[in-house]
């Protein structure tokens, strides 16, 4: 798995420590990266899907 999200995006990277290990919501998250709840939501959903498929054989 950390493989896998170290393969991602430097800021999908962001965005998936700081909903998954820090325990921020999708508006803490945008309102720490200064982007928007929909952008942060958008690409925690591309994160989803990038680790899925990394996961299958």
């Amino acid at each position: 798995m950390q493989a896998a999200v170290d393969a991602l995006p430097p800021f999908h990277q962001q965005v998936f420590r700081l909903l998954r290990f820090e325990n921020l919501s999708i508006m803490q998250t945008a309102e720490r990266l200064g982007y928007s709840p929909a952008t942060v939501e958008a690409a925690f959903a591309e994160i989803l899907i990038a680790l899925v498929r990394s996961a299958d054989p």
